[in-house]
């Protein structure tokens, strides 16, 4: 059954559970405040749902105030609307909110909107493109407490992709899992990133801060990330300094990770779990002095591809290199001109480096090099 209520939503209800769902609602115009229920023949009906394209493509929508009965709003629900400037949460003293997901393309292209209230501790998964391309979207935060803690996992695939006005992010929740690949992408403004204490954070996607050009600091990736995708940072010019939380257990930093930060100066503990520095690595860091591997953990590196550090122009030390180094591969250090030095890691067993080959044109231009200590016998 469906009803129609006087500010022109639609709704859906159900009989069997008496609860109720926004539905297409195209002619709505205005400030609209979604009610937690209504009643019809004496009957209440909960409203726990915003359908799927409930409200895509209003030109006319301005504000929306959504209760804290909803516990999803679904697919496309806001997509495109284009005049909608403010979505609130509310939060009422003798309730708790029950919203436990924010759908794919859910706020997508909603080019006015400017403000959202804190995003409900009880989020769990925020959807792919969720909020994208909210161009005019200039802080963004979540709402969780040492008595409510936040119970969101997931930042989906191009979640804030291009929010080119937004500049602040609370520190993203200790439970979140995953930023998918492109999650905060071209956030132009976006200055700071930080990560809340005892984080389980595994995966940072590709490109998932890639263009974020006038970002300036991110808090030390948390040790429980195993998974750094390629070009998750790529092009964040202002971007100073970088490091690890020690005893981290990375597994993977993809190529061109950090290609284009012409700003950063120093790296700290890189974690030498990972098994190779991939291509294009640091690509054009051309301000980066020093580059430092973390010597508490099990060292597994035995790579550092092509190009890895090609155009570190600024570059004079890579301090305590893992024996475990095989190879360094072609242009690998490529016109870093002030490169100095390159240390292995001393080890209380005096274990012998293990590189073996150091392919062409490896240090081409690197005329300052005078250290490349504790060659292995075995190198060709």
């Amino acid at each position: 059954m469906e009803i129609v209520l006087e500010n022109g939503l639609n709704v859906k209800l159900n009989h069997d559970d008496f609860t109720a769902s926004i539905i297409r609602s195209k002619d709505i115009k205005g400030d609209i405040v979604i009610p937690s229920f209504v009643i019809t023949d004496s009957q209440k009906y909960v409203i726990i749902e915003i359908g799927s394209l409930s409200f895509s493509e209003n030109k006319e929508l301005l504000t929306i105030i959504i209760p804290s009965t909803i516990k999803s709003i679904n697919d496309s629900a806001f997509y495109q609307c284009s005049e909608l400037k403010s979505v609130t949460f509310t939060t009422p003293d003798d309730s708790h909110p029950f919203l436990s997901e924010i759908g794919n393309f859910a706020f997508a292209d909603c080019y006015s909107l400017q403000t959202i209230s804190p995003i409900p501790e009880t989020v769990r998964k925020i959807g792919k493109s969720a909020f994208s391309q909210c161009r005019n979207l200039n802080s963004f935060s979540f709402l969780f407490s040492s008595e409510s803690p936040s119970q969101l996992e997931i930042i989906g695939e191009s979640a804030f992709y291009s929010c080119q006005a937004l500049q602040n992010i609370t520190a993203i929740p200790s439970t979140v899992k995953e930023i998918g690949d492109s999650s905060f992408s071209r956030c132009e403004q976006l200055q700071s990133i930080a990560f809340q204490s005892n984080s389980t954070l595994e995966i940072i996607g590709k490109r998932a801060f890639s263009d974020c050009l006038n970002l300036q600091t991110i808090s030390s990736i948390p040790s429980s990330v195993r998974f750094i995708g390629e070009s998750a940072f790529s092009k964040c010019e202002k971007l100073i300094s970088f490091s690890f939380e020690p005893n981290n257990s990375l597994e993977e930093i993809g190529k061109e990770c950090f290609y284009g930060c012409t700003s950063i100066e120093t790296i700290t503990g890189f974690p030498s779990s990972i098994r190779r520095i991939q291509k294009l690595t640091f690509f054009q860091c051309s301000k980066l002095k020093t580059l430092s591997f973390n010597t508490s953990t099990q060292s597994f590196i035995e790579r550092f591809d092509n190009s890895a550090f090609r155009d570190c122009t600024s570059l004079e030390t890579v301090i305590s290199i893992p024996p475990t180094l095989r190879l360094i591969g072609k242009s690998c250090f490529y016109k870093c001109i002030n490169l100095k030095s390159l240390l292995f890691r001393s080890t209380a067993d005096h274990e012998t480096p293990q590189l073996e080959e150091i392919k062409k044109e490896a240090f081409y231009l690197c005329t300052s090099l005078s250290n490349l200590s504790m060659i292995s016998p075995s190198l060709r």
